[in-house]
C-alpha cells in the first residue's frame, strides 16, 4: 500500500475497502443495437466524463434535458472482485467543476437512458453504435445471481478494453 492510498477496513467478502469508500458492485453488458428502439426508457441525461491524466480521478457533469447540472468527482480504487470496486463520489459546485476541468484529461460523452433495473449508455461520435447495459447490486451475491435482459448480449464487466477510460483514449 502507498501513503496516497488511505488505510480502510476489510468490506462486504472481506475486501480490502479505503476508508470513506464503498463497495460499488457492478455488471455491465453491449446491448443488441436493433433492440434500443424497442426499451421503454424511464427518463434520461447526458453525461460527460473526463478522465484527469495520470490519476485515477474521474470528473463528471451531468445535465438533465432541462438544462439542470450536477457535477461529482470520483475515485476508482481497482476491482477487487470481478464485480466489485472501492469508490468516493464528492459532489462538486459548478465552480470547483470548472477549475478540476482545467486539468489535462480524456474527454467521452454519452446519453445514459434509465431502464427498469440498470441503465443503458448510448454512446455517439466516434464510438456511435455503442451502447452498454448496467446494473448496480447491493452486494456481489445480488450481482452474481442477476439473470441478463434479452436485450444485451456479451457480458463486458470485466473487459477492460470497455471500462470508461479505455472509451475515452481518442486511440479507440
Amino acid at each position: 500500500m502507498t501513503r496516497s492510498e488511505p488505510q480502510g477496513n476489510a468490506g462486504d467478502g472481506g475486501f480490502h475497502v479505503p476508508k470513506y469508500s464503498k463497495l460499488e458492485f457492478e455488471r455491465r453488458w453491449l446491448v443488441v443495437p436493433e433492440c434500443l428502439n424497442s426499451i421503454q426508457f424511464q427518463r434520461e441525461r447526458m453525461i460527460t466524463d473526463k478522465y484527469i491524466e495520470g490519476t485515477g480521478l474521474r470528473l463528471r457533469r451531468m445535465q438533465a434535458p432541462c438544462g439542470d447540472a450536477s457535477y461529482k468527482l470520483c475515485r476508482k480504487y481497482g476491482k477487487v472482485s470481478g464485480v466489485a470496486e472501492p469508490i468516493v463520489n464528492t459532489y462538486l459546485s459548478s465552480a470547483e467543476y470548472k477549475l478540476l476541468d482545467r486539468l489535462p484529461g480524456a474527454v467521452i460523452s454519452k446519453v445514459r437512458k434509465e431502464v427498469a433495473g440498470g441503465a443503458i449508455d448510448v454512446f455517439g461520435d466516434r464510438l456511435a453504435g455503442l451502447a452498454i447495459f448496467e446494473v448496480e447490486f447491493e452486494s456481489e451475491a445480488a450481482a452474481l445471481a442477476y439473470v441478463s435482459p434479452d436485450f444485451v448480449h456479451t457480458e463486458i464487466t470485466d473487459d477492460p478494453m470497455f471500462s470508461g477510460a479505455n472509451l475515452a483514449k481518442p486511440s479507440l
